[in-house]
């Protein structure tokens, strides 16, 4: 995740989700950082919450979890967006191989 995506979630959705943003919190753990997008690189399970928060805040439902596809193509338009370097057919293969696993 980039650094202006991690603040644009805090500033524009978290804020107005106040046991969303305790929930990030929580996981992101009781030390300094929490919120600032530098935690991404050394706490994974914050990087996690904070990934999931990207996705929660799509207007569309995820696909199943089965559907390399559909996966791909939401990660494309929700999380990577057209300006983005993804390539949502050559990924697929990629999360067939991650549901496989």
């Amino acid at each position: 995740m980039e650094p202006a995506t991690h603040d644009d979630i805090w500033r524009n959705f978290l804020r107005f989700r106040p046991d969303l943003a305790s929930t990030v919190r929580q996981v992101g753990g009781a030390g300094a950082g929490v919120g600032s997008a530098a935690l991404l690189v050394s706490n994974l399970a914050y990087a996690c919450a904070m990934a999931r928060m990207a996705y929660v805040r799509a207007p569309a439902q995820l696909p199943a979890a089965t559907d390399s596809a559909g996966l791909s193509a939401y990660h494309k338009q929700f999380y990577n967006t057209l300006l983005g370097a993804a390539d949502a057919q050559r990924n697929m293969a990629l999360f067939a191989r991650a549901i496989a696993a």
